[in-house]
């Protein structure tokens, strides 16, 4: 199955690279161009298994699923526009999926931790943490749901805010 996967991956790279020089041939049309890099979207089962992993990776009990839901969904217009994104995507929920007789969303907590370790030196599990990194933790009504001031850079540093803000020090 992984052979497939990257043959599959590596096929699909070595097609879009040479679409440009392709498609300036006069026997492909751009609507020939635009249907090869048609790029297929994510299922809602897909979809949930992110909102769910996003949140298995970075749990905040004081953020709704609502953010979650929004990081996955735009993870998956990510998917859209990036082929190899979306084979990623696709290849690691496979994987997950795979580990046991139920889809990952459907098992016990415990369950999905002990599949995340095992997967967790994958490329989908890295980009899937930095990726749930770089959205959440960018975000400035996170922020305030985590009682986080943000960045201090744009206020001359940390000297000028948030140094003296301890309050529990004498």
């Amino acid at each position: 199955m992984i052979e497939n996967t990257r043959r599959l991956f590596l096929q699909t790279i070595a097609g879009l690279a040479a679409l440009p020089m392709l498609s300036q041939s006069r026997w492909l049309s751009a609507a020939s161009v635009e249907r090869t890099m048609k790029i297929q979207e994510l299922s809602g089962h897909e979809i949930r298994t992110l909102q769910l992993l996003s949140y298995q990776l970075f749990p905040h009990d004081e953020l709704s699923a609502d953010v979650y839901y929004e990081l996955a969904t735009s993870l998956a217009e990510r998917a859209k526009k990036n082929q190899a994104i979306f084979i990623l995507f696709q290849s690691g929920i496979q994987s997950l999926d795979k580990l046991d007789s139920s889809p990952w969303v459907d098992l016990l907590h415990e369950q999905q931790l002990d599949q995340l370790q095992q997967i967790e030196d994958t490329e989908f599990l890295k980009y899937m943490r930095n990726a749930t990194i770089e959205f959440l933790y960018r975000d400035p009504r996170v922020w305030k749901k985590l009682e986080y001031a943000g960045p201090s850079i744009g206020f001359g540093g940390y000297i000028n805010h948030g140094f003296n803000d301890i309050d529990w020090l004498p």
